[in-house]
């Protein structure tokens, strides 16, 4: 361990030409000036930890120091010069302060787009909005209009407001096509610095302005702004055969990233397209434990092309921009030296995210396999909880054999706070894609809420084929439990489906073939029917399935037909009609009573404390 100031590079770069070793950082906030990068040219294992009861953070920002007082616009704000023009995040005594907005709260509703659009992936340049909705900007240049369509939210540069035609025009077009009442709002004009904790910064004179909050004084306040948007690069870098791992991280902090994206700035689903804090391409070995990254404006890890056996648990990731764990290259690989998989993902928390790019998701997997991604803790999304799978039709994939289990995924779409839902066709747990071997099991799914369409707990998306989706319970999605687009062959067996606003299952259609095996399932709602009645009950076998209907049980439809005659088309043999006897606990959770028909059924209760974090 080198002396104060601790130059962490050097100590990398010393033990990866010594054949490895053990580098202890002590505790404090350590400002990067660039990225860390592990040497691809180490022998044996290097292992980076936290100094024994110390809490060290690796920081990509730089503090504020030198805040002045002064009044603008009547109001009491502070400024401050700094050394950077560019920033987009902004933290205060460790909470992340938004960056001047308007609405303040809350969204405006576009009245759709000046632009034909042949298709949904057509983008526009300008779009409508309600007279008076935006307040007079003199200058928007360096303004962003933030808008949602469908699953994607498009940061777009603003050129020009036409006040008097009520279109605003941008520099770049939206990833996807506007559409009337899609969701949007403002950032970054001066004239938008109106509430308390708002910061807007002057690119030109590189000055910083904040709107301090009444406890906040200048001796009490500690801002950071980043300068990094990646702060550990692992590239190339292979263990030995004598070795167990080439890289351990244990009790490491990472904070302070901005975010980038490419040149066409386009984020894209899942926000796959954004910078990461935690870098790793074509490595092997790795693990990280007890960590904890938070304040990022971008993503939290990415373990992208050519990566195996890497190890991430005990994390807790918080705060993030875009997508917490991405696993896998966006698109297939060209060879087998390329293939991602081996990645285990457990017993860690993934939480608030999505803060910048409003479609990131905690756990992407996409051309990947082998991957285990079990007990987690995953909540307050905009958008998708887990999504595995990277391709739209029924063709092989890289994406395979993946365990997704005993995770415990909650406030998606609208988060915990009330915010949202601002997006659509979303999934607690979303497939895409031919996976054999794939399996979606024990997982508690809940509160999953979409603005326009497709809120599903779990949503088996395009191509969606050989995934089995075994002894979960999801619970008050506001479209659909379940919902198969275009999918074949799943097993879906010994779920509890549980009041969904929309019917519980929508089975879509494949075309052709068995859409899925339904058997030992507990169906329970209020309003509305078990399965989508305009989807063909032929391409499902079904056995031994308990449904109730809370509200006026004798309305009960399957398929749309009474269920005696369901059963009597011998679609469904076993199955039962009857009160599964749910009680409710004191924090609100279900369990099924004593007396339950499911259990003469042989169906089995879910088991929420094997759900989430375990240690």
């Amino acid at each position: 361990m080198l002396g104060q100031p601790f130059d962490i590079q050097r100590a990398i770069d010393l033990a990866a030409a010594s054949g490895g070793g053990t580098i202890i950082i002590p505790g404090g906030i350590h400002f990067l000036s660039a990225p860390l990068s592990i040497p691809s040219s180490m022998t044996g294992t290097i292992r980076i930890v936290a100094a024994d009861g110390e809490v060290p953070v690796l920081s990509g920002g730089t503090p504020v120091t030198s805040w002045i007082e002064t009044v603008v616009g009547g109001k009491r704000v502070w400024k401050a010069t700094v050394g950077d023009g560019r920033f987009t995040q902004l933290w205060v005594n460790g909470t992340s302060r938004q960056r001047a907005r308007h609405p303040n709260t809350g969204y405006l509703q576009t009245s759709g787009s000046p632009e034909k659009s042949g298709s949904v992936w057509d983008g526009q340049r300008s779009f409508r909005f309600q007279h008076g909705s935006i307040p007079s900007i003199a200058n928007p240049v360096g303004t962003e209009a933030v808008i949602m369509s469908k699953w994607i939210a498009s940061r777009l540069r603003v050129d020009r407001i036409d006040y008097a035609s009520g279109v605003l025009h941008a520099l770049v077009p939206s990833e996807l096509a506007i559409e009337s009442r899609d969701l949007f709002y403002l950032e970054n004009a001066p004239e938008l610095l109106d509430a308390f904790g708002e910061w807007w910064l002057d690119s030109h004179s590189k000055t910083l302005y904040y709107i301090p909050f009444p406890s906040e004084t200048t001796q009490n306040t500690v801002a950071v702004y980043p300068r990094l948007t990646t702060l550990l690069r692992v590239q190339n870098v292979h263990r030995s055969e004598a070795d167990a791992n080439s890289l351990e991280i244990v009790g490491i902090g990472f904070e302070h990233t901005d975010w980038t994206r490419p040149m066409e700035r386009k984020s894209g689903q899942a926000a796959v397209e954004v910078s990461a804090a935690i870098e790793m391409r074509n490595t092997h070995g790795v693990i990280i434990r007890d960590a904890r990254l938070k304040h990022l404006g971008g993503a939290g890890i990415n373990i992208s092309a050519g990566c195996r056996d890497i190890e991430i648990s005990h994390v807790r990731l918080e705060d993030f921009g875009a997508s917490g764990v991405l696993i896998g290259p966006r698109l297939a690989p060209a060879n087998v030296s390329l293939e991602t998989r081996n990645v285990t993902l457990t017993n860690s928390v993934i939480l608030n995210g999505g803060n910048v790019f409003h479609g990131g998701v905690g756990v992407w997997i996409g051309h990947s396999s082998n991957n285990r991604i079990t007990n987690n803790s995953i909540r307050d999304l905009y958008y998708t909880g887990l999504s595995v799978g990277w391709q739209w039709d029924f063709q092989p994939s890289y994406a395979y054999a993946n365990t997704i289990a005993r995770n415990d995924v909650r406030f998606i779409g609208r988060k915990s706070n009330g915010d949202g839902p601002i997006l659509s066709d979303m999934g607690g747990i979303y497939t895409l894609g031919n996976q054999p071997g794939t399996i979606v099991e024990g997982n508690f799914i809940c509160d999953v809420s979409a603005y326009k369409y497709a809120g599903s707990g779990i949503y088996l998306d395009e191509g969606s084929s050989e995934i089995s989706v075994a002894g979960n319970r999801v619970l008050r999605s506001s479209h659909h439990s379940l919902m198969i687009h275009r999918g074949r062959n799943l097993q879906v067996s010994g779920n509890q489906f549980l009041h969904a606003k929309g019917p519980q299952i929508d089975s879509g259609s494949n075309n052709s073939g068995i859409t899925m095996l339904f058997a030992n399932n507990i169906v329970t709602w209020s309003s509305g029917e078990a399965f989508q009645p305009t989807r063909s009950h032929r391409q499902i076998i079904a056995f031994n399935n308990l449904y109730w209907r809370s509200t006026r049980p004798w309305s009960l439809r399957l398929f749309g037909m009474e269920p005696r005659l369901w059963f009597a088309m011998t679609r469904d043999r076993g199955s039962r009609v009857a009160n599964p006897l749910f009680v409710s606990s004191a924090t609100g959770e279900v369990a099924l009573d004593a007396h339950s028909p499911a259990y003469s059924m042989g169906l089995t209760d879910f088991r929420l404390d094997l759900v989430g974090p375990q240690d």
